[in-house]
């Protein structure tokens, strides 16, 4: 049985996600292999949060740096979600063009310069991004 600050955790993920009733059962379905936060274990719980991670949700906890190496800097997790965007939105999906874009863009010369902030911007540009080409291929 999960502390009831990790089911909150888990609700404030969902929400901050946008995540629709539905498919938050289905995500605890799918990763939890139970129908309820209240019903997780560790294991499920984890795993829910590691798909929430996925889908964009970052802590407190992770937002103000506290546990990581580099206070106020991006997070291993923004970091690989901005590699994973990348792939997705590029013409070129190289580590070079992304360090020109990320240049170009927000004035940081690789990924791991980034402010937790600018981060979450640099997130929300490359979401835009494959937003833009999706409409254009559609």
């Amino acid at each position: 049985m999960l502390r009831k600050s990790k089911i909150f955790l888990v609700q404030v993920a969902r929400r901050e996600t946008g995540m629709a009733e539905d498919d938050f059962r289905q995500l605890l379905r799918d990763y939890g292999g139970v129908d309820s936060t209240t019903a997780l274990d560790q294991r499920g719980f984890e795993a829910v949060m590691d798909r929430f991670r996925t889908l964009g949700f970052i802590s407190r906890r992770e937002r103000e740096g506290i546990g990581t190496g580099r206070p106020g800097m991006a997070t291993d997790a923004q970091i690989g979600l901005i590699r994973d965007l990348w792939k997705e939105a590029a013409v070129v999906p190289s580590d070079r063009a992304l360090a020109g874009w990320l240049e170009k863009y927000f004035g940081t010369s690789a990924v791991r310069f980034l402010t937790f902030n600018k981060a979450h911007r640099v997130i929300g540009a490359m979401r835009a991004m494959i937003a833009r080409k999706a409409a254009q291929d559609a």
